[in-house]
């Protein structure tokens, strides 16, 4: 069960080995942590655990649905959830999308949680390994 006082981050990337690393980078700085290896399964664990989701981390090259349209998808359901982009491409991004946070792969974990932190409006967060 997930705690409501802890910030709950939806990780979502085809590349399972980026993912899991992603989630125990977060989970280490504390943050609760759900996943999805695709944009329909993330679509899912979005449905089941909406209320307490703070923020969806995706990656925007997937097969299937792309990063883009799963943000649409989630969007339709709760317009206010923050949203961080992930990429080793984010320099060539569609100019439509420059409203949502983006961090370029490779990153190290302190850009990750940075990053989080200033999409979630936080900067008091423990980044202690």
């Amino acid at each position: 069960m997930l705690a409501a006082s802890v910030p709950c981050v939806l990780v979502v990337d085809d590349e399972a080995v980026v993912r899991r690393l992603v989630c125990a980078i977060l989970e280490r700085a504390g943050f609760a942590v759900l996943e999805g290896g695709s944009g329909a399964e993330a679509l899912n664990v979005f449905q089941q655990h909406r209320s307490v989701i703070n923020l969806l981390l995706t990656d925007i090259i997937m097969p299937g649905m792309v990063g883009t349209e799963l943000v649409e998808n989630i969007r339709k359901m709760d317009t206010s959830i923050p949203v961080l982009l992930m990429s080793a491409f984010c320099d060539r991004l569609d100019p439509r999308i420059e409203r949502f946070g983006r961090i370029a792969k490779p990153f190290t974990s302190e850009e990750l949680i940075g990053t989080i932190e200033t999409v979630l409006g936080r900067s008091t967060h423990s980044t202690t390994p």
